[in-house]
């Protein structure tokens, strides 16, 4: 942004080119300001017209969640190529509008637009997260009718749909699965859900014969989508061998210990949860940082727990304690 401002301060005017990438910048620290700023020069040096230049301004709007203004600019665009169907579907999907997301993929078909990997991916998402059965079907339908299909997008347009018929189906054929489509699959044990304990237990018992029959070794993304949807439907003790699993691939990270942690809180399992706060104590398990972002005047500054690294740290800490007063 700096070199962009020197840019136009020394009168040279940005084209088709310098815009994309200069939002492409802001997109990636969700610099919203920077962005409307650059969203006001492409519409003051008319190139706002151009796919290429839309698509990215669609693409930060979308980042930050601001889903009337990613609906204007592609209601507005004079052309819609694949990457303008895919920003919008996947600005719906971010914002948790499956439906929406969808149904935009249909008209997108209506448009004769062929559906790349990335399309296929995002909008199978959208019908994981509803879990409809019927939707599910009618989306595979569409799919195979108008797309060469990859094993693994095969896999992933079932996902929350029928995990069962794709493990048959996928593994008696002869094909090989990569590890990504194996977890979406998995993930279908946790999207599907069900008001009957006897169901949700069903799904879990096909989610461990899914791997037991997997054509490739489990890697820490299979058996932390395993461990995600026994948290879900409270299997603590295909819980504890999945976190086995986990931790041997992975000893040092905190996910597996978190989410175990979180299973046995949802099953009043007190002495177990403390026994495994006793483990991550004595393997030295670092939990991840959470940290917070915020930006003032074109800044973007990052706040973590216990971090006094921030060069305004005391006059921060001063702040806060005047704001407690008054709390």
């Amino acid at each position: 942004m700096t070199l962009y401002k020197e840019m136009i301060t020394k009168g040279i005017y940005p084209d088709t080119y310098t815009i994309p990438y200069v939002l492409k910048a802001c997109t990636k620290f969700h610099a919203l300001n920077e962005g409307q700023q650059i969203h006001a020069h492409s519409i003051k040096f008319g190139l706002n017209s151009y796919v290429y230049v839309l698509n990215t301004l669609t693409r930060i709007y979308a980042v930050c969640g601001i889903i009337p203004y990613v609906q204007k600019l592609f209601d507005e665009s004079p052309e819609r190529d694949l990457v303008s169907w895919t920003t919008l579907i996947q600005a719906f999907v971010k914002m948790g509008l499956a439906k929406e997301a969808i149904q935009a993929y249909f008209d997108m078909c209506r448009e004769n637009l062929r559906p790349d990997k990335m399309t296929l991916v995002v909008v199978l998402s959208a019908c994981s997260r509803l879990g409809d059965l019927s939707l599910g079907t009618q989306i595979h339908e569409n799919i195979c009718d108008i797309h060469d299909i990859y094993w693994d997008v095969f896999c992933w347009q079932r996902i929350g749909c029928y995990v069962y018929e794709v493990r048959r189906c996928g593994f008696s054929s002869g094909l090989k699965p990569e590890s990504v489509t194996l977890v979406a699959v998995l993930n279908a044990s946790s999207n599907l859900g069900s008001s009957s304990k006897e169901s949700r237990a069903g799904l879990i018992s096909e989610a461990e014969e899914f791997i037991a029959n997997m054509p490739i070794e489990p890697d820490a993304f299979v058996w932390g989508a395993l461990l995600g949807a026994c948290r879900v439907h409270g299997n603590v003790e295909l819980g504890e061998s999945a976190m086995k699993k986990l931790v041997a691939i992975e000893p040092v990270r905190d996910g597996a210990y978190v989410l175990m942690s979180n299973i046995y809180s949802s099953a009043n399992s007190w002495k177990d949860m403390l026994k495994l706060r006793k483990a991550i104590k004595e393997r030295k398990v670092k939990k991840t940082p959470v940290c917070s972002l915020i930006e003032v005047h074109g800044i973007v500054h990052e706040f973590r727990k216990g971090d006094k690294s921030h060069p305004r740290n005391e006059e921060l800490r001063k702040l806060l304690e005047e704001m407690a007063i008054h709390l």
